[in-house]
């Protein structure tokens, strides 16, 4: 569990910056497929409230929904800085939550 908690560390801000050039860029496709490709390591660390997130971002941009996608990204911000301390809690126990 760890090196999964590293490889996200690492990668994660990318994919949160594609997210974001896609969001400003206010293209529909390039942030489907940012938002998809951050979804997998949410979801296989179990982060399900943040993957619920960045698929309703996903969603919104496959739908054209960009004119409410702010909001929409502004909240997978706010979660994505919410586990931050949960991934230390994760590296620290390697996985251990009990």
């Amino acid at each position: 569990l760890r090196q999964l908690v590293a490889i996200f560390r690492r990668d994660c801000p990318a994919y949160m910056q594609a997210v974001r050039a896609a969001v400003a860029a206010n293209a529909d496709e390039a942030l489907a497929r940012a938002a998809h490709t951050l979804k997998g390591p949410l979801g296989t660390l179990g982060f399900a409230e943040a993957e619920e997130h960045v698929l309703h971002v996903e969603e919104m941009a496959r739908r054209g929904e960009m004119g409410q996608i702010d909001a929409a990204f502004a909240r997978l911000e706010r979660e994505i800085e919410r586990i931050e301390p949960l991934l230390d809690v994760l590296d620290a126990s390697g996985g251990e939550t009990s």
